[in-house]
């Protein structure tokens, strides 16, 4: 286990969604651990309940996005310097780049070496990130050489897959909950999505018509808020019987929606760049069989024939899915296998293990 004990993560905004999710297991982790965690962030739907954690919490808006301005960075180096040195800061863990290079030049000349950590969640920007002076981490293999392909040094490029999976907290706790609120029967069979970013394939709803009567037992469940989430919507809707189609929008207890789903589709288009997939490893530790596309970090979570398939266009999709409709034993098997595969590689405590290798070896 690492020494450093005052540990900085500094994010533009915590919201409901893979970061959001991914800093407040990390925070509850490092926590355990016996690590003091300060988070500087500039606001989100996430950052009641990590202060509920007891966590010494600094809101700057001018981190968002939408605020930034290069005349306000000059004020929030100055802000965040003091907060590092009041709370005794030792490393800082940054999941945006930006807020990372902020708390960097906050934290120079001081005494103690600070040791600093780039979190690249998505790709692009390389020209930016050629230039930063410290270590990143990496999504996923794919997503490391994809960086290096792009001019990042190797040896400034760690992986660690990252993980909101905390046994204590993301267990089934209600499970049949979500099919009575919907009216599903335990008999039927439900197919979830889960929209992040605005990440989708669309083509998957001519995909859902063509197939959507001949399985009267089959029932689809879409959450989000996205772009491809509001056209799934608009073009399934105009099906003359779009009773088994449940759109959910935003939702908070994704553990729940998990614990009730069949099969878990996460079929982008193959233009999309997914440097992970958390919601995979998810729906893997609830024993969900997983169909998802063949590109990026997602290839090295799904075992494609044992914990799911892995397709590259609509046939091998349509293929896939309909393999686990009529094949009970399969889906059942494969989720079993998924799981196994998580509680391996998968979890917010494996996450952390590597995490703390890292942080070090720099």
């Amino acid at each position: 286990m690492m020494e450093i004990k005052n540990i900085l993560i500094v994010r533009s905004k915590v919201n409901i969604g893979g970061p959001g999710a991914q800093i407040t297991a990390t925070i509850r982790e490092l926590k355990k651990r016996g690590n003091r965690v300060v988070l500087i962030c500039g606001g989100g739907e996430k950052l009641k309940e990590i202060q509920s954690m007891d966590v010494q919490s600094y809101v700057f808006p001018a981190l968002l996005v939408e605020e930034r301005k290069w005349y306000k960075n000059f004020k929030l180096i100055i802000d965040i310097r003091k907060i590092i040195k009041k709370e005794k800061i030792e490393v800082v863990y940054g999941y945006n780049s930006t807020a990372t290079i902020l708390a960097y030049l906050a934290g120079l000349r001081f005494k103690k070496k600070i040791k600093y950590i780039n979190f690249l969640l998505g790709s692009g920007k390389y020209w930016f990130h050629r230039k930063m002076p410290f270590k990143h981490i990496c999504m996923s293999e794919e997503h490391k050489a994809v960086l290096v392909a792009n001019g990042l040094k190797q040896k400034d490029l760690y992986v660690n897959y990252p993980s909101t999976l905390d046994e204590e907290i993301f267990k089934i706790k209600q499970k049949g909950r979500i099919r009575k609120e919907l009216g599903i029967s335990k008999n039927d069979i439900v197919i979830g999505v889960v929209m992040n970013g605005n990440k989708g394939n669309y083509k998957l709803p001519d995909i859902i018509k063509e197939i959507y009567n001949k399985y009267s037992n089959m029932h689809w469940v879409f959450v989000g808020n996205t772009i491809p989430y509001t056209m799934y919507k608009s073009t399934l809707n105009e099906l003359k019987d779009n009773s088994r189609l449940h759109f959910l929008g935003v939702r908070n207890d994704i553990t729940d929606i998990m614990a009730d789903i069949d099969i878990l589709s996460h079929y982008l288009a193959p233009h999309d760049m997914e440097t992970f997939g958390m919601v995979i490893t998810e729906a893997m530790y609830m024993e969900t069989a997983i169909i998802a596309s063949s590109i990026g970090g997602i290839k090295e979570i799904v075992l494609s024939g044992e914990t799911g398939y892995l397709v590259s266009n609509n046939i091998e999709y349509k293929s896939a899915l309909i393999r686990l409709l009529e094949n009970p034993e399969i889906r059942i098997e494969m989720g079993k296998k998924g799981k196994e595969r998580v509680l391996k590689k998968f979890t917010i405590q494996k996450s952390i293990d590597v995490l703390e290798t890292i942080t070090e070896q720099i």
